[in-house]
């Protein structure tokens, strides 16, 4: 079994390259997915779920699964993009709405 190759992508306030180890936080409902520059300590959220959401992107996978070895009817198709187009726009909302507030340590 192959390993997949960490992403690397370059930090904007310090220039630094990152190897991507996204952490999890957990605050109340919202679970924050992050990651940051060792070096300047700078964080990068890669997505904020709440219960709803994570429901939906369930139910997002449960219609993929099922069609693994089968071709996707366009109807599903269509249901199954309307669902995860839905389930971006309500993460970027929540990033909006409640940005990640890390200790000194946390990061």
């Amino acid at each position: 079994m192959q390993r997949k190759a960490k992403q690397i992508v370059r930090c904007d306030k310090c220039g630094r390259n990152i190897k991507i180890n996204p952490r999890y936080k957990r605050v109340d409902d919202l679970e924050y997915r992050y990651f940051s520059c060792r070096r300047c300590g700078a964080v990068y959220i890669v997505s904020v779920t709440d219960e709803a959401l994570r429901q939906e992107i369930k139910r997002y996978q449960e219609i993929m699964e099922g069609f693994q070895t089968t071709v996707i009817p366009p109807e599903i198709s269509q249901e199954a993009q309307l669902i995860l187009k839905n389930n971006v726009q309500r993460s970027r909302e929540l990033k909006e709405k409640y940005p990640l507030e890390l200790k000194p340590w946390e990061r």
